[in-house]
């Protein structure tokens, strides 16, 4: 059960081609909450090879957005950040996709 969502094309085509389609939730919401070691397990485990992370980036912005009848949260792991991460790089994918790949330059 992903928990990734995209807007490309019908807002639910997302489902079928993203690479955590069929991810364990636990990945992108963790039990003892956000840590470094889960980021870098989600984003590598599915986020680098995502072929519409980009997407999913921005939907995560999208609080209580509904994708096949789930409402997903903004809460937890989108494209491979915290949600407080993903506040700091809205509107700049690449300085986001920088900092989930872990190849951040300040």
């Amino acid at each position: 059960m992903g928990m990734q969502v995209t807007t490309k094309g019908d807002s639910r085509d997302w489902l079928s081609i993203a690479a955590c389609k069929d991810a364990p939730a636990e990945i992108f919401f963790p039990a003892g909450g956000i840590r470094t070691h889960s980021l870098k397990r989600a984003f590598n485990l599915y986020c680098k090879r995502c072929p519409v992370w980009g997407e999913c980036f921005e939907a995560s912005f999208q609080i209580n957005k509904i994708a096949n009848d789930e409402i997903i949260e903004e809460a937890g792991i989108w494209a491979g950040l915290s949600p407080q991460d993903r506040q700091l790089y809205r509107g700049k994918p690449r300085k986001a996709w920088a900092k989930a790949s872990g190849k951040e330059t300040r």
